[in-house]
């Protein structure tokens, strides 16, 4: 076997490891891209059906658990007081 032809098989092996290598990483962004779209639109979907359950059900602010009537701040009559002593 001579230099060339001993050139030539490593230039095509070097090319045929380089191509293989562009498919895999091609491969994969496209799996990743459809994989993350998929997410987007489940994810768009759920949000929709919780606003639309929300809506269905009226219950769009949440209700207090404990209503309690609010404490005057201060218990005299502001009449009472004034700024001349």
């Amino acid at each position: 076997m001579e230099v060339v032809d001993v050139v030539e098989d490593v230039l095509v092996v070097v090319v045929v490891v380089v191509v293989l290598v562009v498919v895999v990483v091609v491969v994969v962004v496209v799996v990743v891209v459809v994989v993350v779209v998929l997410v987007v639109v489940v994810v768009g979907m759920m949000f929709k059906l919780a606003i639309a359950t929300a809506e269905y059900e009226g219950s769009v602010l949440p209700t207090p658990s404990s209503p309690v009537a609010f404490s005057p701040q201060q218990r005299t009559s502001p009449v009472d007081i004034t700024a001349h002593a």
